[in-house]
């Protein structure tokens, strides 16, 4: 849990960007030794993050229509704040040890729930109205790598 804050050349306390206020982070792994020679590792992993939106200026409606663009209102300088978020994360992992080196083959699959993140906005000149420009990326990660 933290609080993060400036002060700007008006005198005038205001919250940072990532003032998300907290974040939890929990990981669980789990390994099993495989084969018959047991030289072989067969891992899960899984991190879980739940935190706190990040801080947005808020839009000046008014002006945004009057000129079909975005227009924020800095007098309120990252007072909004975007709701908060969940990200998992897995990783499978299979390791064959031998004597003078390892393989480790690796499967991570990131934002595994599929959680939106915010990526800004635009001015939609169909609704006329300001929206978030916003969508779910998967990260999928196969690599494989030798240790000596």
């Amino acid at each position: 849990m933290f609080d993060s804050k400036f002060t700007g050349d008006d005198g005038i306390e205001r919250n940072t960007r990532f003032n998300t206020q907290y974040v939890f982070n929990v990981l669980y792994g789990k390994e099993w030794t495989v084969g018959k020679q047991n030289n072989k590792i067969l891992g899960v992993n899984v991190r879980v993050n739940y935190f706190g939106g990040k801080r947005t200026t808020p839009i000046d409606n008014i002006a945004s229509d009057l000129v079909q663009d975005v227009v924020y209102d800095y007098s309120k300088l990252f007072e909004d704040q975007e709701s908060d978020k969940l990200i998992v994360n897995a990783t499978i992992n299979y390791r064959i040890n031998k004597k003078n080196h390892s393989s480790v083959w690796s499967l991570q699959m990131g934002n595994l729930l599929m959680a939106k993140e915010n990526y800004g906005l635009y001015y939609n000149y169909k609704t006329q109205q300001v929206e978030r420009w916003e969508f779910a990326v998967p990260v999928p990660n196969l690599s494989y790598k030798i240790e000596f």
